[in-house]
């Protein structure tokens, strides 16, 4: 068509004719994706007779989502034998 335009001129145009698509981007930390099944592991406890106290210590985190921002929480469960 005989236009010589740059980038940034044709997204400045875009968006005062309301055209451009705004990418949302995802708010708060990514987390693990469970759906991805190799890297799971085996439950390495299953049966074994848990005889001293704290041997075991499981633990975990997730993360809460309060009005603004995120903060993560870090549960940890130790066997009493």
């Amino acid at each position: 068509m005989g236009y010589d335009i740059g980038r940034d001129s044709l997204f400045n145009i875009l968006a005062d004719n309301a055209l451009l698509i705004i990418n949302r981007r995802r708010c708060g930390p990514k987390t693990t994706d469970s759906r991805l099944w190799a890297q799971q592991y085996p439950a390495l406890l299953k049966g074994a007779q848990l005889t001293d106290n704290e041997s075991v210590w499981m633990t975990d985190i997730t993360y809460l989502r309060p009005v603004e921002g995120f903060v993560f929480l870090a549960l940890i469960n130790v066997n009493s034998g």
